[in-house]
């Protein structure tokens, strides 16, 4: 049952059944999860749906919840990449993949979200926080937008005045 550490008795690992509240229940069907335990700790849950929360504590939210790093890595077989990320998401109307946000939990931080999408032409996007401007464009013909200023180093003013305007590009010395 359990391993005892020379005065308590604490639980080891185990597989648990259990009725998944968040299904409905009905004549003929019981949703049903699976509750993976480790060392006492809640390991992993599987609900009803096939969701699978890891380290969280928690029944799954999403198809997958995962609390803590993760390694993924390729096993070099495939002719694709290790890590796929297919679908859409509507959040930036019609024909938009937003495929992933990045946020910052530092307090005091003024817009904590990026959000990354391709667009309807297939271009990679940053989008900000407020999910108005794109910040970064990059397009399947190598173009790259971006709105603000670029910074090349940490050139001093002579540097960056000796900079000539090259295949299109003009560095502007607006700082000192």
């Amino acid at each position: 049952c359990c391993p005892f550490d020379g005065t308590t008795y604490y639980p080891s690992a185990g597989i648990f059944f259990a009725v998944d509240t968040v299904g409905t229940i009905s004549p003929g069907n019981v949703p049903t999860k699976i509750l993976l335990y480790t060392g006492g700790q809640h390991g992993a849950v599987v609900d009803h749906r096939g969701y699978l929360s890891v380290g969280t504590g928690n029944d799954p939210v999403e198809a997958l919840d995962v609390h803590g790093n993760a390694h993924i890595a390729g096993d070099g077989t495939g002719a694709d990449s290790a890590l796929q990320l297919e679908g859409y998401n509507f959040k930036g109307g019609s024909g938009y993949h937003d495929f992933m946000r990045v946020t910052s939990t530092y307090s005091g931080v003024v817009n904590p979200n990026k959000f990354f999408r391709l667009d309807q032409s297939g271009s990679l996007q940053i989008v900000d926080s407020t999910y108005t401007h794109t910040l970064f464009n990059l397009t399947d013909d190598g173009h790259t937008i971006i709105k603000g200023y670029v910074q090349f180093g940490s050139f001093t003013k002579t540097e960056r005045d000796a900079l000539p305007a090259s295949n299109g590009m003009v560095i502007y010395n607006t700082t000192s």
